[in-house]
């Protein structure tokens, strides 16, 4: 029975088995950690092991992990990565500093037909926002009305962001007006994107139609008043805010902080 030893804080006997080796994993804390079990997972036979892999490509895609690289060139050798994987790769490019290499992956999942699911659309649309691609973001809203996914809120909240961000405000109010049941998400997105094309009075509109209101919302709608030198609108809402009960976040507060000496 080989011993593997990682660091002071994980030493433990190696057991030949998917489990022994998943918990090798959950209990790893760098790359230089993953880089060793990876290796030791060559040496018993569990390379292509699916779990295992799932944890590796959920490790070095993670936002500080630094491994997207290495997340690449996993990736690359497992023979028929499964939907899951597809989404974990896409996910750390939509996260990282090269986006348009998530909308590039997406391209090679559909030539491989590769199976969508609700978490999908929206690791490619956070990609689409981080650059601004409205044809993207069109031809993918076409594949969640192919593919039957235009009911889930989650695809549905993620083409709001994206539109707005990509500057087709309209698009997003169309996509808003059709949605059968809104929940605080869409609404809140509808006000952040009316503010970012300085729309500042649709966007109260916006704000005053909705029954149910979060710290997201009142916080949105007060750094659009700020963002467009509305100040005393500003105060005004931020005090609305404590009359209606809710705590304000420290964006909110920074806010008032930094206004009220104009009233």
């Amino acid at each position: 029975m080989a011993l593997v030893s990682l660091t002071p804080t994980i030493k433990l006997s190696w057991e030949p088995n998917a489990t022994q080796t998943l918990s090798l994993l959950n209990r790893c804390s760098n790359m230089e950690e993953l880089k060793q079990i990876h290796a030791q997972m060559f040496k018993l036979g569990l390379a292509n092991e699916t779990v295992p892999l799932s944890n590796i490509l959920t490790f070095c895609t993670s936002r500080n992990s630094g491994g997207l690289s290495y997340a690449q060139m996993v990736f690359d050798r497992v023979n028929t990565p499964n939907t899951f994987m597809w989404n974990t790769i896409i996910r750390g490019f939509a996260n990282s500093s090269e986006p348009e290499q998530a909308l590039l992956l997406y391209q090679q999942m559909l030539t491989h037909s590769v199976p969508h699911n609700s978490y999908t659309f929206p690791f490619l649309l956070k990609a689409c926002s981080n650059v601004s691609a409205l044809e993207e973001t069109q031809q993918i809203h076409a594949q969640i009305i192919k593919l039957g996914f235009s009911s889930e809120v989650f695809a549905t909240n993620s083409l709001l962001h994206a539109y707005a961000i990509c500057g087709s405000i309209e698009s997003a109010r169309l996509l808003f007006d059709r949605i059968p049941h809104r929940d605080i998400v869409s609404w809140n997105s509808m006000i952040d994107g009316y503010i970012k094309c300085g729309a500042i009075k649709t966007a109260h509109e916006i704000f005053n139609d909705m029954k149910a209101k979060n710290v997201v919302s009142w916080t949105t709608m007060i750094s659009g008043y700020v963002g467009a030198g509305m100040n005393k609108e500003a105060l005004n809402l931020f005090h609305e805010m404590q009359i209606a009960g809710v705590k304000p976040d420290n964006i909110a507060l920074i806010h008032y902080a930094d206004n009220v000496e104009y009233i």
